[in-house]
């Protein structure tokens, strides 16, 4: 879907513009620069166009109040003689000015308005209505004139479109406000930057940046390349990116992202993902598909609109040719019009629009990406959490605390094998046997070959060595009982059949957890876990966190769960929370899949949510922010119809007059875009700046 040239906002499917709206158009044209399209002079012709309507408008306006004195001081007032002549030139002369503001003012709103509905049915929309009105009370005073009768509606003519005008004005220029305060703008990567090839230190352009790459970024300058540091050490913003508000110390073994920004030190990182495959690139292109997707309210809201602008024109025909029939044509004549200025559908249309704009891009800027405005609505919905364990409840990083080395099997070497191995995997386990080596001052050495097991482990092959590497359910499957889990669960490692070590694991829960759960219990949100690992593992962890969580599962055990779940009656919403290649299929099963930020890419492609943070807080914020824009969904929809409803009663009534009309119109929109700038706030109004400018203004 394209998006409006001035506000950014998606432009309907059926309008064939490069604008959202006329008002949008109007504004575009009279604040571009005037060589924007090749055009000579001060002024484009626009502006121009624009100023003699305005003009004209307040001359016709007074003008016309010599022709309210009969009917404030009576007959007396009527002019007679040469003053009756002059008062009718003036008419006429009121004619030809109307005719001006009508041609620089209505004309083009009507064509717009043609534009628009095109070659389709029910094309009649909010401009349509200002027109058919505007036109109506234009043709009649026209009429009046010509034949030498009362009464005349120029002033009114004019004015209304004067409203009308400025109103739309008022409203493209809100709706663009409120799209540049929300719009998450990247953080810009630098055009050079300096790498390490062949022992080499040159700049090229970051374009031409590779995987395996080696990037030296100085203090102060933008980290260009996803990757692992290999030298320095520094303190790293990264708000940019994961919205995460105090820099971190990284160093030697951390990974970094693209955007962000080393504050004091030099560091030298190694690329795993240039150009399109950043993870800055793909929250970019989540973002952009996001906004261009119509949520299910907007297209409702779309329909309604279209639904009831051919039945304000019913009623503004039936209730003007009521009241001419009882010869009472000119009250009817106004009262229609009325009617056909404040049942104009503008806030309806706009409202939904900007409100899953704005909560999206705020969840963008709390270090939360959703993939679709659909996914807003699921989420805004959710009943039913399962979170995958390892590596999701519990840390990134498993802790080894002891390592078992059999009597034929060299320990130092045994502890080499389960870092090279473990170095080539993105398990929290395989974290942990990195560390656990590196701690002893043990550095893995290359692995020939490594493939993962599904729901058992590893194998993987070092100097023409295959080893597996896994828990007791790798060891159920080639025939060997697993020995007794004395002080606590164990990983194994296997060589030709027997086993030549085995490592105790622990995975402690992420500091966050608790609060987090507490947190979508407050929600009404029930979570269970799922893992892997075995049922006592697991039920501990589920002890500690206050949850139910099932073991000994495998990938497809999971995608079942989901799948039961998701079938279930009256369910409301399920989601599923993972991290993990294992975790793809169960996140795709699910109504609504959050990845966390360490997420392998195959997860983050599977889920519709997608968390910059590994921190299970953006979990129940995600869920507030949706259900923060569900509500002002509802709340603008039922005000819009509400609004118009009151409008309808009065102008039908004979109480509303059309000037008024057009300025409650007006009114109307620019209180929806005000409601609507705030959509997804959260209560403690802690705005995060991942993805905003801010972030960039902090570490200048």
């Amino acid at each position: 879907m394209r998006t409006c040239l001035h506000c950014g906002l998606p432009v309907p499917p059926r309008r064939n513009d490069e604008f959202c709206c006329f008002g949008c158009r109007v504004v575009h044209g009279v604040v571009r620069p005037a060589a924007a399209d090749g055009e000579s002079g001060p002024l484009p012709r626009l502006r121009v166009q624009l100023f003699v309507g305005l003009f004209t408008a307040l001359n016709v306006m007074a003008l016309s109040f010599a022709y309210y004195g009969p009917g404030v001081f009576g007959q007396a007032a009527v002019p007679t003689g040469i003053w009756g002549s002059v008062a009718e030139l003036f008419e006429y002369l009121l004619l030809f000015l109307t005719s001006v503001v009508v041609a620089t003012l209505g004309l083009p709103m009507f064509l717009d308005a043609l534009h628009d509905g095109a070659g389709r049915l029910g094309w009649i929309n909010a401009r349509t209505l200002v027109c058919a009105g505007v036109f109506a009370a234009f043709v009649l005073s026209a009429w009046h004139t010509l034949a030498g009768i009362d009464p005349i509606y120029y002033d009114t003519v004019t004015m209304v479109l004067v409203v009308v005008t400025i109103g739309k004005n008022l409203e493209a220029r809100a709706k663009r406000r409120a799209s540049v305060e929300l719009t998450a703008a990247l953080t810009e990567l630098p055009d050079r930057i300096d790498v390490v090839r062949d022992g080499r230190q040159f700049e090229i352009e970051t374009a031409a940046l590779r995987i395996g790459d080696v990037v030296c970024v100085r203090p102060g300058q933008v980290v260009p390349v996803d990757g692992v540091i290999e030298g320095g050490c520094s303190f790293v913003d990264a708000s940019g990116i994961t919205g995460e508000p105090h820099a971190a110390s990284l160093s030697i073994g951390d990974r970094v992202f693209a955007g962000s920004i080393a504050i004091d030190g030099m560091l030298r990182v190694r690329a795993e993902h240039v150009a399109s495959e950043r993870l800055l690139a793909h929250v970019d292109r989540l973002l952009r598909e996001a906004l261009e997707h119509r949520f299910p309210a907007v297209r409702t809201a779309d329909t309604v609109a279209r639904v009831l602008a051919p039945a304000v024109v019913v009623i503004a025909l039936a209730v003007t040719i009521a009241f001419a029939r009882r010869g009472a044509a000119d009250d009817g004549l106004m009262r229609g019009l009325s009617v056909l200025l404040i049942a104009c559908p503008c806030a309806l249309a706009i409202g939904p629009g900007l409100i899953m704009a704005a909560a999206i891009r705020r969840a963008a800027r709390r270090g939360i990406v959703f993939a679709s405005p659909t996914m807003v609505e699921q989420v805004s919905r959710l009943k039913r959490m399962y979170i995958d364990k390892t590596g999701t409840l519990t840390g990134a990083t498993s802790t080894i605390e002891a390592v078992f080395v059999a009597d034929t099997a060299h320990p130092d070497e045994t502890i080499e094998l389960l870092a090279s191995i473990g170095a080539h995997g993105d398990h929290p386990i395989a974290g942990g046997m990195v560390q656990y080596a590196a701690e002893r001052g043990v550095r893995p050495r290359p692995v020939d070959a490594y493939r993962v097991l599904p729901g058992r482990g590893v194998e993987a092959v070092v100097d023409g060595r295959r080893f597996l590497l896994g828990g007791a359910r790798l060891l159920e499957s080639i025939g060997l009982d697993p020995p007794f889990d004395r002080g606590g669960p164990r990983v194994y490692l296997l060589a030709d059949g027997d086993i030549l070590a085995s490592a105790i694991v622990w995975d402690p829960p992420r500091p966050e957890a608790n609060a987090a759960l507490e947190r979508l219990a407050e929600l009404g949100v029930r979570v269970s876990g799922l893992s892997g690992d075995t049922e006592d593992r697991s039920r501990c962890l589920g002890e500690k966190l206050g949850i139910s969580i099932d073991g000994n599962l495998l990938p497809q055990d999971k995608v079942d769960r989901i799948r039961r779940a998701v079938a279930e009656p009256h369910r409301g919403t399920v989601a599923m929370v993972g991290d993990g290649i294992n975790d793809a299929a169960a996140l795709a099963q699910a109504d609504a899949g959050f990845a966390v930020a360490s997420a392998s890419d195959l997860s983050k492609q599977a889920g519709g949510v997608l968390l910059l943070r590994d921190s299970l807080a953006l979990i129940p914020d995600a869920i507030a922010i949706a259900r923060d824009a569900r509500r002002r969904l509802a709340i603008s929809i039922a005000w819009a119809a509400g609004y118009n409803a009151v409008g309808v009663a009065l102008a039908l009534s004979g109480r509303l007059h059309p000037v008024f009309a057009a300025t409650a119109m007006a009114v109307s929109s620019l209180l929806v875009i005000g409601f609507s700038r705030n959509a997804g706030s959260l209560p403690d109004a802690g705005e995060s700046t991942a993805l905003g400018a801010p972030a960039r203004e902090a570490s200048a």
